[in-house]
């Protein structure tokens, strides 16, 4: 690492002994070195092997671990590793991101460069491991396509894969809620309510981690239904994204066209094998709904491939969807969170 910037690197992880060697040593290279980087082990089954002596680790003298006693979720181990970090800037990160050469010193110049902003917000690059699944390309193609899409660098999102906040403005926000046990929503709470109150958050495409994580179809379909069950209860606490703020103009990394795909997605097998118009309107309207992502799917894998990642998709909307509904009677029982 060459020059130095103000920035805390924040790093949650629990049994992440496969992927946080390949991020710490995308830190390692980074054009710009941060001020320190805070592991915060949060109770791995075994503790963490932290390998800061290996060759093409970090400088060991920028790394500090802190280890809690039991799994409390990573919204506590953010705001465990934000109260003793020492910068300015507070970069979260996953212990299963690569990060660009290039991520630290963007993020800092963005803080000295553009008016007015509180955060600043990565996306996940295209790119997966070679030994990737298809459901594990299919998932960062998923998540890349709606970031891409995001018109505005001023969003509402917060995806705390990459994200970074000043120090004043997240101790002024409480840090995350607590109360989110689960790595879940506690980042796009978070994102909800600091624009709530009035901050910006930028957004620089240009920004890339490339994520390790690894995905089967049962993995994929759990996650779905765990993330979207806790976002609509998010949402009925009142946790939504703003509404008539004059400079973000995105509200969530979901585009308009896919939440009318995910609603319309359970009625699907019914209309294909139902007859008449109707069945075809209901068809064709879900493929146009999905056009652009499954376009891309098309230009940037093989066609078997991409295929098979257009059935995912219905598998995926299908999940959300329940998720959401199933999410909401729970609530409705008295189960805030």
């Amino acid at each position: 690492m060459n020059n130095s910037a103000p920035i805390s690197i924040i790093i949650p992880a629990r049994d992440a002994d496969g992927t946080l060697a390949f991020t710490l040593a995308s830190i390692a290279i980074q054009s710009a070195a941060p001020s320190e980087i805070i592991i915060v082990d949060d109770g791995s089954t075994v503790p963490l092997a932290i390998p800061v002596n290996d060759p093409g680790m970090p400088d060991p003298h920028r790394i500090r671990v802190i280890r809690l006693d039991q799994s409390r979720g990573p919204a506590v181990a953010r705001n465990a590793g934000a109260a003793v970090a020492r910068s300015d800037i507070l970069l979260f990160i996953d212990a299963d991101v690569v990060l660009a050469p290039d991520v630290v010193r963007l993020t800092a110049a963005h803080f000295d460069t553009v008016t007015g902003i509180a955060a600043v917000q990565g996306i996940y690059d295209s790119r997966t491991p070679d030994t990737a699944s298809i459901c594990t390309r299919y998932q960062n193609h998923y998540y890349h396509h709606a970031f891409m899409r995001i018109a505005t660098p001023d969003a509402s999102v917060c995806a705390t894969f990459c994200f970074a906040v000043r120090r004043p403005v997240f101790d002024q926000m409480g840090g995350f809620d607590a109360a989110i046990a689960r790595p879940t929503v506690e980042d796009e709470a978070f994102g909800y309510r600091l624009t709530a109150a009035g901050h910006r958050i930028y957004l620089d495409r240009s920004i890339r981690v490339m994520h390790l994580a690894h995905y089967t179809v049962s993995d994929l379909i759990l996650r779905k239904f765990r993330m979207s069950f806790h976002q609509v209860k998010s949402l009925l606490r009142g946790i939504r994204p703003p509404v008539g703020m004059p400079r973000t103009t995105n509200r969530s990394h979901h585009a308009r066209d896919t939440l009318a795909a995910i609603i319309l997605a359970p009625f699907l097998p019914a209309a294909v094998f139902a007859a008449g118009p109707a069945a075809w309107i209901v068809l064709l309207v879900y493929f146009a709904l999905n056009a652009r992502f499954w376009g891309y799917l098309w230009k940037n894998e093989p066609p078997a491939c991409a295929m098979e990642m257009i059935g995912l998709t219905w598998v995926d909307q299908t999940v959300i969807c329940s998720g959401l509904f199933i999410g909401s009677l729970d609530f409705l029982t008295g189960n805030r969170y």
